[in-house]
């Protein structure tokens, strides 16, 4: 089901919807794997060898979901009997739109995309809760990639990639995009990006129980979200992955003006810093307060975000930062 309307579809309603009951997933975009080229299927599957690899980008034919969406459904208490189930799926398709959902009483995913076939996908606006009440392991949002570049150890995905650098953008051509959701998971992660799952933008999304878990994948940006209570975390990190997720906010408060040594409400306060990430090869620390960029002052995030974008990529940039009651100054590349 779902709002059909892009030129791989066939029309059936699915706006302003009450899917309750299904055996299966509630709304289902799938696609045929005689689109994809070189399907690693299942998870022990062995992977085509790299110099057998078709290294064009994209599909191989058009037999799959295309410009499709599933708008203002109220989803719910699915999955009788079948529990690998979403309340929407996606494999195999692009530029699905998922938007204004509100799903509910899952026993599995309340959102699931089951490869990274072809991206460009739009989630946004809906209110997931309730979700892997029978199952585990798993996320309100989950999803895997298992592309052409993916194998099951981070230090064959890195020899994979370093044989054929682009071949991680060969299937998730386009980003997708995760905006202004609400997710909450009983028995996992609140969004579980696994096995693969690359080229994510997330912003101004609300976890409110499980966090977000990133795992071995590219192309990951996390900007202006929201951590109710478990926050973020990694699970693998291959090497030059250009993923972007500094935990930082507004210094706001007695608590972090006490933690850092500072007076007042002025500064961008340094949460945490993943292991592995830019953030930690820059050399940021937790508890550092960034108080300038580009020799100009920082009072928040907004000016951060204003003077980062006045840089330019391999920029030499000075980071005045406090630390440990004294005021130092870093230099980052941009």
């Amino acid at each position: 089901m779902g709002e059909i309307n892009g030129p791989h579809c066939v029309p059936e309603g699915g706006v302003r919807s009450r899917l309750r009951r299904a055996g299966s997933s509630a709304i289902l975009f799938m696609g045929s794997a005689s689109a994809v080229r070189d399907p690693l299927i299942g998870y022990g599957a062995t992977p085509v060898a790299v110099d057998k690899l078709d290294m064009t980008a994209g599909p191989l034919t058009t037999d799959y979901p295309f410009e499709c969406s599933a708008v203002d459904n109220l989803i719910h208490d699915i999955g009788y009997p079948e529990k690998q189930v979403a309340g929407v799926a996606i494999d195999m398709s692009e530029d699905i739109t998922v938007s204004h959902n509100s799903i509910y009483n899952m026993p599995r995913a309340g959102i699931n995309v089951g490869d990274g076939c072809w991206g460009g996908h739009i989630i946004s606006y809906n209110d997931v809760f309730s979700t892997v009440l029978e199952t585990s392991d798993h996320g309100a949002y989950n999803s895997w990639g298992r592309d052409r570049y993916w194998q099951d150890s981070t230090s064959a995905i890195n020899t994979r990639v370093a044989a054929a650098p682009g071949i991680e953008y060969l299937d998730a051509m386009k980003p997708i995009t995760m905006a202004n959701n609400r997710w909450r998971c009983d028995h996992g992660w609140d969004v579980d990006l696994d096995d693969g799952s690359t080229n994510y933008v997330f912003t101004n999304n609300v976890f409110l129980s499980g966090g977000l878990k990133w795992r071995e994948v590219y192309s990951r940006v996390g900007d202006n979200n929201v951590f109710a209570s478990a926050g973020f975390s990694i699970q693998l990190w291959p090497t030059n992955n250009q993923d972007v997720f500094a935990q930082i906010e507004n210094l706001i408060g007695l608590d972090e003006q006490s933690a850092t040594g500072l007076g007042s409400n002025v500064g961008v306060f340094v949460v945490t810093v993943p292991v592995g990430s830019q953030a930690a090869t820059d050399g940021f620390l937790p508890i550092d307060v960034i108080l300038e960029f580009n020799n100009q002052s920082v009072a928040s995030l907004d000016d951060l975000n204003t003077l980062y974008a006045t840089t330019t990529a391999g920029q030499k940039v000075p980071v005045g930062v406090h630390r440990n009651q004294m005021d130092i100054v870093m230099t980052i590349t941009r």
